[in-house]
């Protein structure tokens, strides 16, 4: 049989050595740890010597002596780590306990020179070492353990750490909120170049306008459209019949811009409701939003600035306590309060609410990307009530967000946008974006947590108030 010998820092990277050379169903017969050099010497090793035999070679009265076999092995820890080699060894130079003994079955079977050859390697026999072997070993270090580094490593190593921290204190200390600045300045001259290199014609105005308009997240067909509009008015000439330059030719086309974007937002401002019925207005939206915070703000402005006769309702059935915030709103405003979770339920309500009653419902927070959430606001959607449904938005949100949950609520065909967290957002061309990409009037913006404060009905000045930071 084809026997073969393997030596590795462990018994599992000896094991895999084997499975790979031998298969995964080769035979181990013996183990057993020694002493050995790395290639590199210097140093001695433990190592895990195994000595197998592939399965298909197994037989009774097939059997090779162990010496001069070519056998596979692990190179320990050097210069050339991880490279496999192979050595040749004189013989087995002895077989552990675990290994086939005298008189076991398997020994009986095997061929007269083959136990021979056992019997000689179960004495302990050691090979002399060549002349290059035997200076490593007297060389070797003793006073110290096998993996225990040398005082030279130690020293070499707290060098290398002192010369880094050394090197870490003399780096100059970094101000991020400059760096922050200097980038908002290059990301603001690569977008006047863009403008200039793909809008020659314009003026260089109009170039920083679009600028701007880009830097406020204003979305790209938007800014198009309006510079084409713009660059097509003929600038006004002075009493004495010169051009517009400088600084009055600036406001005159960043007043162009105003009036053009004036006509494509549209808003509703505060909401108009019937007294000759009750009116309902329902808040829907992803969640998180502020949508009951918003009903509070709305309730309050109502009724103690238009002196009108609120009803809330929640059918927020999702969040545990849900409509306790609302329920404590309603007390402190002193006005009816209801908390249904079906929608017949909110056609009963409304049935006993007088006539210019106005019913402000709460709904719960949807994921617009899970039909079986969506599925409640369409029964909503089918009730025979006068019920308005208005949209609320965070400022907040990513335009991709933004866009998906106005296309998964269009179904309900919202009458207005509602705006939150304007305090918390750093850009507002999405509010625009949004406005006009659905054509869809703005409402209300909220720009806090106070009740009823923070509350502001939407206005196109205040929208290009916060394009234009001005």
């Amino acid at each position: 049989m084809e026997v073969r010998r393997f030596e590795a820092l462990s018994m599992n990277d000896a094991i895999r050595l084997v499975k790979k050379e031998l298969g995964k169903d080769a035979v181990i017969l013996s183990t057993r740890e020694k002493d050995t050099l790395a290639v590199d010497g210097g140093r001695a090793l433990r190592v895990v010597e195994v000595v197998a035999a592939a399965a298909s070679s197994v037989r009774a009265g097939d059997a090779d002596a162990y010496a001069g076999q070519r056998l596979s092995a692990v190179i320990p820890p050097g210069p050339r780590a991880n490279e496999a080699r192979t050595v040749d060894f004189p013989r087995v130079q002895r077989q552990s306990d675990t290994a086939v003994v005298k008189g076991s079955p398997t020994l009986e079977r095997l061929a007269p020179q083959t136990k021979q050859a056992f019997a000689e390697n179960q004495r302990p026999t050691t090979s002399k070492p060549n002349d290059r072997t035997q200076d490593r070993l007297e060389n070797r270090p003793t006073d110290r353990g096998v993996d225990a580094p040398s005082s030279d490593d130690v020293r070499d190593l707290r060098q290398e750490l002192f010369r880094m921290r050394r090197e870490l204190e003399s780096l100059p200390q970094v101000n991020v909120g400059e760096q922050m600045q200097e980038i908002k300045v290059l990301l603001h001259d690569i977008m006047r170049a863009r403008a200039k290199d793909g809008e020659g014609r314009l003026h260089e105005y109009l170039a920083d306008i679009a600028v701007r308009l880009r830097a406020a997240g204003v979305r790209e067909s938007i800014v198009t459209d309006t510079l084409q509009v713009v660059s097509g008015v003929e600038a006004p000439r002075v009493d004495d019949g010169q051009a517009l330059s400088g600084s009055k030719l600036r406001e005159f086309y960043l007043s162009q811009t105003i009036k053009v974007l004036f006509r494509q937002l549209g808003v509703t401002g505060h909401l108009r409701f019937d007294t000759s019925r009750p009116s309902m207005a329902c808040l829907v939206g992803p969640t998180g939003v502020g949508k009951t915070t918003s009903i509070a703000k709305l309730a309050a402005r109502l009724k103690l600035t238009e002196s009108r006769k609120v009803t809330l309702v929640s059918m927020d059935a999702f969040r545990i306590g849900g409509a306790d915030q609302l329920r404590v709103y309603a007390k402190i405003l002193d006005c009816p309060f209801a908390e249904v979770s079906e929608p017949q339920e909110l056609v009963e309500v409304v049935a006993r609410q007088p006539a210019g009653q106005i019913v402000l419902v709460d709904t719960a927070g949807r994921n617009a990307r899970h039909d079986a959430q969506m599925e409640g606001l369409r029964s909503l959607a089918g009730l025979d009530i006068p019920l308005a449904f208005h949209l609320v938005l965070a400022a907040t949100m990513k335009q991709r967000d933004l866009d998906e949950n106005i296309k998964a609520y269009r179904f309900l065909a919202p009458e207005s946008l509602v705006f939150t967290k304007l305090d918390e957002s750093w850009s507002y061309g999405e509010i625009l974006n949004c406005s006009v990409g659905s054509r869809t009037p703005l409402s209300y913006f909220t720009t806090g947590q106070k009740v009823p404060e923070d509350l502001e009905p939407a206005t196109k000045e205040r929208v290009v108030e916060r394009l234009f930071r001005l």
